[in-house]
């Protein structure tokens, strides 16, 4: 899947797609409740620019900013990962899917789990250190829906 098919393939879905600067993850425009016009679309597609997805309650990500720690979450929990998009990022891995019960940005064990209001880098994006964002998994179909919580047994997390 190359660049503008992901950027295609997100928006058809309905993500908040947030245009950032080049090789950054600073947002160009005042994103909280920004929403992209077709026509912002195609402006900002013609521009060297990042993009982000703005979580919401249909989309949030597991932030593994190393491969120990992706690779023990795997291992230890396989099935419920099958079918979530993976993207290789410049240190580690994003993990898509969509939760159970939306909820608000936290770290456990290793993993944050961006949510509510947070902004995930997507492909074809490229990290200020050089490193390309790049699907390991595509996105194929439905994403996975999680019980966050109980998958990283934290107690109940608040939006």
């Amino acid at each position: 899947m190359n660049g503008t098919d992901c950027l295609q393939s997100c928006r058809q879905r309905g993500f908040s797609l947030i245009p950032l600067r080049q090789r950054s993850k600073v947002p160009l425009v005042k994103w909280k409740d920004y929403h992209l016009s077709d026509k912002d679309f195609l402006r900002f597609l013609g521009q060297d620019v990042n993009w982000a997805i703005r979580c919401d309650e249909n989309f949030h990500a597991l932030d593994f900013d190393d491969k120990e720690t992706y690779s023990r979450f795997v291992k230890e929990n396989g099935q419920v990962l099958e079918n979530a998009p993976t993207v290789r990022t410049s240190r580690g891995y994003h993990v898509w899917f969509k939760p159970q019960k939306p909820v608000s940005s936290f770290k456990s064990d290793g993993i944050e789990v961006k949510g509510l209001g947070s902004l995930v880098v997507i492909p074809p994006s490229i990290h200020p250190s050089g490193a390309v964002y790049h699907f390991e998994k595509p996105i194929n179909g439905k994403f996975p829906e999680m019980d966050i919580e109980g998958l990283l047994n934290v107690g109940a997390v608040t939006p």
